[in-house]
């Protein structure tokens, strides 16, 4: 959907039926984000860094290997659990394969489908 079809949708539609459209296209599923930060103990898999905020609260992110923009994919198997540092070069830098080889290194029992490169 672009924004131009919003555009048009808020002609036609009430501001609550364009949120609901809204919603539905942004949607993500996050129920299996917990169970992998649960099963990596809070821990970056990558950097093996573990933070906690003053409040006691875990700080730690879940990056895609394939990107959820690509596939909607929130499968066990295309999830990571990274510290803000490792995702910010996952995601944004050249880094990606190192950071696959290192994740691989630090949790060999753990077998991911599609942790090849992209």
């Amino acid at each position: 959907m672009t924004i131009e079809d919003l555009r048009k949708l808020t002609h036609k539609h009430s501001h609550s039926k364009i949120k609901k459209v809204i919603s539905k296209c942004m949607y993500r599923d996050r129920r299996n984000y917990k169970v992998i930060k649960e099963f990596f103990n809070y821990t970056c898999q990558c950097c093996k860094y573990k933070l906690r905020s003053t409040s006691g609260k875990y700080i730690i992110q879940i990056a895609h290997i394939i990107p959820h923009s690509k596939t909607r994919d929130n499968r066990l198997e295309n999830l990571l659990v990274l510290c803000s540092r490792c995702h910010q070069e996952f995601d944004y830098s050249d880094k990606r394969n190192r950071i696959l080889s290192r994740i691989r290194r630090n949790f060999p029992e753990v077998k991911y489908n599609e942790i090849e490169t992209i």
